[in-house]
C-alpha cells in the first residue's frame, strides 16, 4: 500500500463518519420533534440511536487507526530490510540492534553510525539509524540518508504516517459524537 492509499482510505473512513455523526443529528431531531412519544420515550430513542451511532463510529476509528499501523509496519520492514535477509546477516543485525539500542544518545550513536557507513557494515548503520529514528536524533538519521540516499522516501512516508498515527486531536475530532 502507499501513503497516498491510506490516506485516501483514511478520508473515507472519516467521510463514513461525518455522515453517521450528520445521521445521529438527524435522527435526534425527528426523535426530539415526534409529539406521539413521551419524553422518556424520546430519551430512550435517543440513548438507542447514540449507542448504535458510537459504535459505528468506534469501528470506523479502529479500521483508521490499523490501516496506519499496518503501514507503519510495513514501512518499518522496508527500512530494516535493508540489512539483508541470510541467517548471517539476521544474526549479525540482531547483535547490532542490541549494541544501538544501549546507545544513550546522538553523540554517542552519531560516530558509530559514521564507521559502519565507512565499513559498509549494514546490519549496525541500519540498527543505529532506526534507533536514531525512534530517539529523534536529526543528526544521525540524516548521516544515514546522506549514504542511503534511497532510503529517504520511505522515512519521508514513514515520518508522515507516524504523525498521523499520533495526531489525536483531528481523529478525536473526525469521530467524535455529542448527545442530540
Amino acid at each position: 500500500m502507499t501513503v497516498e492509499s491510506v490516506e485516501a482510505q483514511v478520508e473515507s473512513l472519516r467521510s463514513s463518519a461525518s455522515r453517521a455523526q450528520k445521521h445521529y443529528t438527524d435522527l435526534a431531531d425527528q426523535i426530539n420533534a415526534d409529539t406521539t412519544l413521551s419524553d422518556t420515550g424520546k430519551s430512550e430513542k435517543r440513548r438507542e440511536a447514540f449507542t448504535q451511532t458510537k459504535d459505528e463510529l468506534r469501528g470506523l476509528l479502529e479500521r483508521e487507526k490499523q490501516l496506519i499501523d499496518d503501514e507503519i509496519a510495513t514501512l518499518r520492514v522496508r527500512i530494516e530490510s535493508r540489512s539483508g535477509t541470510g541467517s548471517t546477516d539476521i544474526i549479525a543485525f540482531r547483535d547490532a540492534q542490541d549494541r544501538a539500542d544501549r546507545l544513550a544518545d546522538a553523540e554517542e550513536a552519531l560516530p558509530m553510525i559514521e564507521r559502519a557507513i565507512r565499513q559498509r557494515d549494514t546490519s549496525l548503520a541500519s540498527a543505529v539509524f532506526r534507533r536514531a529514528m525512534d530517539a529523534g536524533w536529526q543528526t544521525v538519521v540524516d548521516t544515514y540518508l546522506a549514504a542511503h540516499p534511497q532510503a529517504a522516501d520511505v522515512i519521508r512516508d514513514l515520518n508522515y504516517m507516524t504523525r498521523a498515527r499520533d495526531n489525536s486531536f483531528q481523529r478525536t475530532l473526525a469521530y467524535a459524537l455529542f448527545e442530540g
